[in-house]
């Protein structure tokens, strides 16, 4: 069949590097009579580029392939195709496009979500199918028979990028990620990578939060926040640090099925802040331990949650909807004292000791001391 394809269609280089086919309708037509279409029940269709898998809508048969929008040129790419059967039976194919897509103005094909058609080929038959250009990375998982330590599921995760720089593979956990947003129809995902990697550029780790940014119908509420938040305060400050967070925009597929517009963060802990554990500082013999608070649900903010005994002793990090992050859990008030002070001055009916209260607790050399995690 690759013999057949070669004789008839013409083949584009791009930019020297890789190669689509176009065939016009008559070579199309041809090619469907000399061969059967695939029943899509019995064979699977993967398309790689430059050897990663490209995320598909299996739906809808629709591969994305990101494109980077900064430039005018389309990239080089190197598709390589191929076919299972049910069987698990392996047949090396070929890809045949209906438009010469290097022709096409590229930016535009990305705004308008223009899908180009396609016939896949192999010795065994043809199946059609459509590539869309996004200008946004893409992020894939796949379930996997494996598990982590802890028994959680592993997937397959693929990040590919729309600077064109090189997809990163790796396995991971994922588990639903959030408060309020767990009542949403489309969930935030928190993802535990069985080893560091640098994600979008974003930072070297492999701890990730996958932002479904549901509540934000134009998307870009959150990112913009956090954009404007590095530029005028993140790092104003005499630690060298930045005390904000970073995310990039992204497709997310599972299992083959397209979820959406998503935010790929750095979750803001004590690695983004530049806090040691708190088993160190407490070994080094610190006066102030800096800590991190996260607020989980809507308690009313009041001092006397953070006094006393603890509400539930099954929960020893846990006080007036707030979690104590970190490795160490002391089980006293001294570590809450930060919060009782805070919510102390909220409660103070007099603005003078709240303003001199609030100068003090907001001074930028108690910042980590008093850093409020809110997710």
């Amino acid at each position: 069949m690759a013999g057949f394809i070669a004789a008839c269609y013409i083949e584009y280089d791009l930019k020297g590097n890789g190669s689509f086919a176009v065939a016009s309708p008559d070579v199309i037509g041809k090619l469907e009579k000399k061969t059967k279409e695939l029943d899509k029940s019995r064979y699977v269709l993967s398309i790689r580029n430059k050897g990663k898998l490209i995320p598909v809508e299996s739906d809808t048969l629709t591969w994305y392939i990101p494109a980077d929008m900064e430039t005018d040129e389309w990239e080089e790419f190197d598709l390589e195709v191929s076919f299972k059967d049910d069987d698990d039976e392996l047949y090396e194919g070929d890809i045949v496009f209906e438009t010469d897509i290097r022709r096409e103005d590229k930016r535009q094909c990305i705004r308008s979500g223009k899908a180009f058609p396609f016939h896949a080929v192999c010795s065994e038959g043809y199946m059609e199918g459509n590539v869309v250009f996004t200008g946004l990375s893409c992020i894939s998982f796949l379930t996997t028979d494996e598990n982590a330590s802890d028994g959680s599921v592993l997937y397959d995760l693929t990040v590919t990028p729309a600077d064109g720089s090189e997809a990163v593979s790796v396995k991971t956990t994922a588990a639903l990620h959030g408060n309020t947003s767990l009542s949403y129809d489309k969930k935030s995902l928190r993802l535990r990578l069985q080893k560091k990697e640098n994600l979008l550029g974003l930072r070297n780790d492999d701890d990730w939060v996958l932002n479904s940014l549901y509540a934000d119908e134009t998307r870009i509420r959150d990112l913009l926040c956090i954009k404007l938040w590095n530029e005028v305060g993140a790092n104003v400050n005499p630690y060298g640090k930045n005390f904000g967070t970073a995310a990039e925009f992204c497709e997310v597929f599972i299992n083959d099925h397209y979820q959406g517009i998503y935010a790929l963060m750095v979750p803001i802990d004590a690695k983004q802040v530049g806090s040691e554990k708190v088993s160190r500082q407490i070994e080094a013999g610190r006066k102030n331990i800096e800590r991190i608070y996260k607020k989980k649900y809507t308690d009313e903010f009041k001092s006397e949650y953070f006094k006393g005994e603890l509400p539930d002793p099954a929960m020893p990090d846990y006080r007036g909807g707030f979690y104590l992050k970190g490795d160490t859990i002391l089980q006293n008030e001294e570590e809450w004292e930060s919060m009782y002070e805070l919510s102390s001055l909220l409660e103070d009916p007099s603005d003078e000791a709240f303003v001199s209260g609030m100068k003090e607790k907001t001074d930028i050399r108690n910042v980590i001391d008093n850093w409020l995690f809110y997710q």
